[in-house]
């Protein structure tokens, strides 16, 4: 097993997980094509990356509302309205979120914060997601790697 380019894969993970413009699907792709051994490996290490960084997302999303201005509380409140609907979808949402990125996987974990849904609410469905996810573009780029090298 290549344990750098595992690790490598997890961090920039973390990476695409907090910072919306780094594609983890370009990340996880690259490593498989490079090393198709490692592949599962590969579909963890992103997937739990991943999870870090939403988590982190979540919890900040949770934890800062409490200590904002009243100015800044009251847009938000405003717009937690709108992202009501996260609780009202629950675990559905946030899988097919984290499985599909319809809505925003980023979006889905901050509001899931905001409106207080169960971490374990958050966790689970979107490890799920993420794990198919990744799984399948893994299957992709491991077949695309060896019709490139025919």
């Amino acid at each position: 097993m290549n344990y750098e380019l595992v690790g490598s894969v997890f961090l920039m993970s973390v990476v695409s997980g907090a910072v919306p413009f780094v594609n983890a699907e370009i990340i996880v792709g690259a490593a498989v094509v490079a090393s198709p051994d490692d592949a599962y490996a590969f579909v963890a290490a992103t997937s739990v990356g991943q999870m870090i960084a939403k988590t982190a997302l979540y919890v900040l999303a949770r934890w800062l509302p409490d200590r904002l201005p009243v100015r800044a509380k009251k847009h938000l409140d405003k717009a937690s309205e709108k992202v009501e609907k996260v609780r009202a979808g629950g675990w559905g949402l946030v899988f097919v979120s984290s499985l599909t990125g319809l809505p925003p996987f980023y979006v889905v974990s901050l509001a899931a914060g905001v409106v207080k849904m169960r971490l374990v609410g958050m966790l689970l469905p979107g490890l799920a997601g993420r794990l198919i996810r990744f799984w399948a573009l893994a299957e992709a780029a491991a077949a695309a790697g060896g019709a490139v090298g025919s």
